[in-house]
C-alpha cells in the first residue's frame, strides 16, 4: 500500500471522542464537588484511572487522591461497574462495554496554587487536585461543563470557550492540568498589550470582598510590570486564545500563594488588598508572569514531559525559579513600585544567606535545585536539619543571577537582560528544552569568552564559589556593608514563648556561638549572664550589654537536664546592601541603566 494510501486512510479514520468531564457543587457548603467523567469508544483492556501526585510548578510529591472518595462506575446503560482498587494511586475498571462512566466525590478546602477548594463562595480549582484521567487516553481532547452554584457567577481560566454555555475544552491531558479555573463573583479588568506588531489581551479576574477600587489599583500595578516584562524578552509569548490571565483569590479563608501556568496564573491571598503594600502584593504578579517566558516556555529539559505520577525533578531550578525571584524584584523597581531600598534589601538577604549559610559549602546551586523534592511544599512530620544542610533554589538562584549580572555589566559591556532575551530566542520562542550545558553555551557566546562561560557553570553553578561582588557593586554606588551593630552576635535565634519559658523555635546556626555550645531546638534559655530570659525582651536587653569577644555565661534546659556554659560572643556577620549617599553622578548613571532611576517610598 502506498504512502498516499495510508495517509488518506489515516485522515478519513474518525477521531475518538473527548474525554467529557462535568462539574457541580451542590454540597459545597461541606467543601464538597461532585464530578463525572465520561470514557468512550475504549478497546477491552481494563480501564486504569489515576490522581496526581505532582503539579506543573511544583516539585514535591502531594498525594492528591487522599481527596476523592466514592467512586463508582457505570456502562453507557447506567448499570454499576466492577471497580479495583490496587494501590492508593488508582483505580481499574477490569470490564467493561466500551464505555464507562465514572462519578466521585472530591472533598476540597484548601485554596492555593497546589491545591483546590469548594465552599459557598466559591470553586477554587487547580486541575491535578481535582480530576482522574485514563492511562492510555492522555492525547485525546477533553471537553468540561461547569455548573456553577451561584448562576451569577463567573469563570475565570485559560481554557478555551466551548460550544455550550459554561463549557471549555483542552488539547489533552497536559493542557488540561496546567489550566486551573476559579468558579465565584469575580471583577474583571482587561486591557490589550502590543509590541512590535504583536497583540495579546491580559485579563485579570479577581475575587475578594474589598472595593472596586481595589482592584482598579491592584490592575494599574499588573499593566506596569507586564509592560516592563515584555521589554525584557523584546516579545509576548503565543498565548492560546491570545489571552493571559490572571486569577487573583483574595478572602481570607484562602492560603497565601501563587502558581504559574502557560496563560494564567493563580494566586491566592489571605488579607484584604488595601491592607497590603503594592511591593508585597505586586511581587507574586511579577515572578509568576515572568515564568510565562522562563519556564513555562524557556523549559529545562528534566522537566519534559511532565509526569503527573511521581516528583519531577530539575538540576536547572536555580535558573527557571532563581533567576526570575531576581527579577521579580528588580521588574517592580523598574516599573517604580517597589523603593531601591526594599530592593537592595531584599537582594541583600538573598546574597547575605547564601554566601553565610552552612549548607552551601560543598553544595552547588545545580544540587539544590535537585532539593526541590523536599522543599516545595513537600509534606513532612519528621524534622530535617534544613537550616544547616539546605538553601532554597529560589535564594541560592537570586545571588547567583546578582553575580552574573554584575559580572556581566562590568566585564564585558553586557547584562542579564540580553542574557534572557538570547535564551528566549533560543530556546524558549521555538519551545527547545534546554540543559546547563546549552546555557553555559549561550553565556559564552554572549561574553564571547568561552573560558568564563566554562569557568562561571563549574564553579558558581556546579560549585560552591560566588565572586567578589563588593568591588563589582561599587561601580553602581551600592555598598556591601557589614551590619552596623556594636553589640555581642550568638547566632539568629528564633523564640516560641510558653509562659515564662523561651523555648528555641528553630535549629541554631552551625559554627554559631550557640550552635557550638551545643544547644539547639526544643531547648530552653534560662539565663543570659545576669538576666532571666522569660520574653523577648529580657533576650535584646541581655544580648545589648554583651561586647563582641566577651565571654558570657548561659544557663538552659535541654531534654530535662539543666546546663550552662560560657560563651564567647561573635561579631554578627550579617552584611546588607544599600544606596551610596555620596554617589557620583558617573555611578547614578551606571545605577539607572541597570535598576532603573531611583525610587523612594514615604516608609523608607
Amino acid at each position: 500500500m502506498s504512502i498516499v494510501m495510508l495517509a488518506a486512510i489515516a485522515q478519513a479514520a474518525p477521531l475518538p471522542p473527548p474525554v467529557d468531564y462535568r462539574f457541580r457543587f451542590d454540597n459545597a457548603a461541606h467543601r464538597e464537588a461532585t464530578i463525572e467523567v465520561d470514557f468512550a469508544a475504549l478497546d477491552g483492556s481494563p480501564l486504569v484511572l489515576r490522581m496526581a501526585r505532582s503539579s506543573p510548578g511544583r516539585y514535591a510529591l502531594h498525594e492528591f487522591g487522599k481527596n476523592v472518595d466514592d467512586l463508582v462506575a457505570f456502562d453507557e446503560q447506567g448499570r454499576a461497574l466492577r471497580v479495583e482498587r490496587p494501590d492508593p494511586y488508582h483505580w481499574v475498571v477490569p470490564a467493561h462495554g466500551g464505555t464507562v462512566k465514572v462519578r466521585y466525590t472530591l472533598f476540597a478546602d484548601h485554596a492555593d496554587g497546589t491545591y483546590s477548594q469548594v465552599d459557598t463562595s466559591h470553586a477554587h480549582l487547580n486541575m491535578p487536585s481535582t480530576v482522574l484521567w485514563a492511562e492510555g487516553l492522555e492525547d485525546r481532547p477533553v471537553t468540561l461543563h461547569f455548573t456553577p452554584l451561584d448562576p451569577s457567577w463567573t469563570i475565570a481560566t485559560q481554557l478555551q470557550p466551548g460550544a455550550a454555555p459554561n463549557s471549555f475544552v483542552a488539547a489533552n491531558l497536559d493542557a488540561l492540568m496546567d489550566s486551573p479555573v476559579e468558579i465565584a463573583p469575580l471583577s474583571i479588568r482587561e486591557w490589550t498589550v502590543e509590541h512590535k506588531g504583536e497583540r495579546a489581551t491580559i485579563r485579570l479576574a479577581v475575587h475578594h470582598l474589598g472595593e472596586e477600587d481595589d482592584v482598579d489599583r491592584l490592575a494599574a500595578g499588573v499593566k506596569a510590570l507586564v509592560d516592563q516584562e515584555i521589554a525584557i524578552f523584546d516579545d509576548i509569548p503565543d498565548y492560546e486564545g491570545n489571552r493571559y490571565t490572571f486569577i487573583f483569590d483574595n478572602v481570607p479563608w484562602a492560603s497565601a500563594d501563587a502558581m504559574e501556568h502557560r496563560a494564567s496564573t493563580f494566586i491566592s491571598y489571605d488579607e484584604p488588598i488595601h491592607e497590603v503594600g503594592p511591593e508585597e502584593m505586586l511581587g507574586a504578579f511579577s515572578h509568576e508572569y515572568f515564568h510565562g517566558w522562563n519556564v513555562e516556555r524557556l523549559r529545562p529539559a528534566m522537566l519534559q514531559p511532565f509526569d503527573f505520577t511521581k516528583v519531577d525533578p530539575s538540576d536547572a531550578l536555580w535558573f527557571a525559579e532563581g533567576f526570575t525571584n531576581y527579577y521579580d524584584d528588580l521588574v517592580l523597581h523598574r516599573a517604580g513600585l517597589m523603593s531601591t531600598k526594599t530592593l537592595l534589601k531584599n537582594w541583600g538577604s538573598a546574597w547575605d544567606t547564601t554566601v553565610r549559610t552552612p549548607a552551601r559549602p560543598g553544595s552547588s546551586a545545580a544540587e539544590m535545585s535537585l532539593n526541590a523534592a523536599f522543599l516545595d511544599a513537600a509534606v513532612q512530620i519528621d524534622r530535617t536539619n534544613g537550616t544547616n544542610s539546605k538553601l532554597t533554589y529560589y535564594v541560592y538562584g537570586n545571588a547567583v543571577a546578582l553575580a552574573l549580572d554584575l559580572q556581566l555589566r562590568t566585564r564585558f559591556r553586557t547584562d542579564l537582560d540580553r542574557y534572557m532575551k538570547l535564551a528566549w530566542e533560543r530556546f524558549g520562542r521555538t519551545e527547545t528544552p534546554y540543559t546547563l550545558d546549552d546555557l553555559q553555551v549561550l553565556l559564552a557566546e554572549l561574553t564571547g569568552d568561552d573560558a568564563f562561560a566554562k569557568q562561571f557553570f563549574a564553579e558558581t553553578v556546579r560549585g560552591d564559589v560566588l565572586p567578589d561582588i563588593a568591588p563589582m557593586l561599587a561601580r553602581f554606588g551600592v555598598d556591601l556593608e557589614p551590619k552596623a551593630d556594636a553589640k555581642g552576635w550568638l547566632g539568629p535565634v528564633s523564640f516560641a514563648f510558653e509562659g515564662k519559658q523561651a523555648i528555641l523555635s528553630q535549629a541554631t546556626r552551625r559554627g554559631s556561638p550557640l550552635y557550638d555550645a551545643g544547644i539547639d531546638r526544643d531547648d530552653e534559655i534560662v539565663r543570659l549572664g545576669r538576666t532571666a530570659i522569660d520574653d523577648q525582651a529580657d533576650w535584646d536587653r541581655a544580648l545589648g550589654r554583651i561586647d563582641p569577644g566577651e565571654r558570657v555565661r548561659i544557663d538552659w534546659i535541654s531534654r530535662g537536664v539543666e546546663r550552662s556554659t560560657t560563651l564567647t560572643a561573635a561579631v554578627d556577620p550579617t552584611t546588607s546592601l544599600s544606596v551610596r549617599k555620596d554617589s557620583t553622578a558617573a555611578q547614578v548613571k551606571a545605577r539607572a541603566a541597570w535598576l532603573g532611576p531611583d525610587v523612594e517610598k514615604k516608609d523608607d
